[in-house]
Formats: C-alpha cells, sequence, structure tokens
C-alpha cells in the first residue's frame, strides 16, 4: 500500500472541514508552511551539493561575497575568489553612519544587493525598517536602490486585515526558478514569534 504523501494528507484533512472556518484556514495555513518547509530544503540540499563539487556554484548564483557586522553594527564586507574562500575584510566600514544587521547579501543584472535591518533609520528613515543597499562589486560604494525601504512592521493579511508587528527583522529571499517570490522576515507582536513569509508580487527577477 503506498503511503499517502504529506500534500495528500493537507487535502484531505480540507476536505474535512467546512470551507471558510477556523479550523480550515488553520489546515490551509500550515499547508503552506510546510511547502515553503520543502522549498528551504532543497535549496540548503543544493547548496550542499554545491559545496561538494556535484553541482556549479554558479547555478546557485553564489559569489565570493559575505557581510558582518560587530557589536556597535559597524558593516564589513569579506571577499573571495570563490565562495568556498577563503575569505578577507575588503570593507571594513560599509556605511559609517548607519548601524545595519541581519544582511541578505545576492546579485541580480551586475549589481550587488544587500537586504537588512535598518537599526537607526538610516537608509529607510524609519527605525528597524527593512533597508536595500546595491553596489557594483559587491565591496564599496553601496548606496540605497530606489526604493531604499523593503518592509516596514505592518503585515497585511489577504482578507484585508493588518498586524502592526513590535519588531520585524532578519529578512531573507526565497528563490524559485530564476525569481525572488517570497520574503521571509522573523516577526514578534509582542507575545508571540514566528516566520512570516510574504508573496512578492510581481516577482523579482533574478538574473547573475
Amino acid at each position: 500500500m503506498r503511503k499517502p504523501e504529506t500534500g495528500d494528507l493537507f487535502r484531505r484533512a480540507s476536505a474535512a472541514v467546512p470551507a471558510g472556518s477556523p479550523e480550515r484556514k488553520r489546515v490551509e495555513f500550515f499547508r503552506e508552511g510546510y511547502r515553503y518547509a520543502e522549498l528551504v530544503q532543497a535549496a540548503i540540499v543544493a547548496s550542499l551539493r554545491a559545496a561538494r563539487g556535484e553541482i556549479p556554484a554558479r547555478a546557485l548564483g553564489v559569489r565570493g561575497r559575505t557581510a558582518q557586522r560587530n557589536l556597535e553594527l559597524r558593516v564589513y564586507i569579506s571577499a573571495a575568489d570563490s565562495f568556498r574562500g577563503p575569505y578577507r575584510v575588503a570593507n571594513d566600514n560599509v556605511w559609517p553612519h548607519a548601524r545595519l544587521e541581519d544582511f541578505f547579501l545576492f546579485k541580480h543584472e551586475g549589481r550587488y544587493h544587500l537586504i537588512c535591518e535598518d537599526a537607526r533609520a538610516s537608509i529607510t528613515g524609519h527605525t528597524k525598517w527593512g533597508g536595500h543597499l546595491t553596489s557594483r562589486d559587491g565591496i564599496h560604494d553601496w548606496r540605497p536602490h530606489e526604493p531604499a525601504t523593503v518592509y516596514d512592521h505592518t503585515i497585511r493579511w489577504t482578507d484585508g486585515t493588518a498586524l502592526q508587528a513590535a519588531r520585524r527583522e532578519r529578512p531573507w529571499l526565497l528563490f524559485e526558478d530564476g525569481r525572488a517570490t517570497h520574503l521571509f522576515t522573523s516577526v514578534y507582536d509582542g507575545t508571540a514569534t514566528w516566520n512570516q513569509p510574504v508573496p512578492l508580487r510581481p516577482a523579482w527577477p533574478i538574473g547573475p
């Protein structure tokens, strides 16, 4: 007897409860969460395969750039000829007048992009909103993207309601078929914390 797939189980659970009910919404919420988890797992496996040399790193868009910060939120960029390293500090003060953290770094159409938390409102004009910087070489001359804000503290639900989060941080993007399709952030509503996916509409095409 064939073991039922997880997707089959979610479909059966959805069919077993009334449409529009809180139970139905709960099942659909967990079904979407499971789908995102499967996609993230596939990305991790692909990264491990690239590290072992089983697939070319360029297939993942991987480049030798990393971003870090110290306790004072001073930002450093390290660079390497290969994503495997070794890395060296190539810029020890990316944005002198800002305090940034929670970096997500990627490359698109010949430019490097850095999404981060703007801790002191230096990029977005709002404390702890999501900022967006770009650079031609991924090391020097980092400038605000237009628009400079990636996200605020409001989560807008599909039913028209909204949640005003106390904190929203640690942004990262989900890439599917050469496009950034979802923005993930950690959310704190004053009581609970969770990781919230938000669809990007339209999705961002991502190229080397």
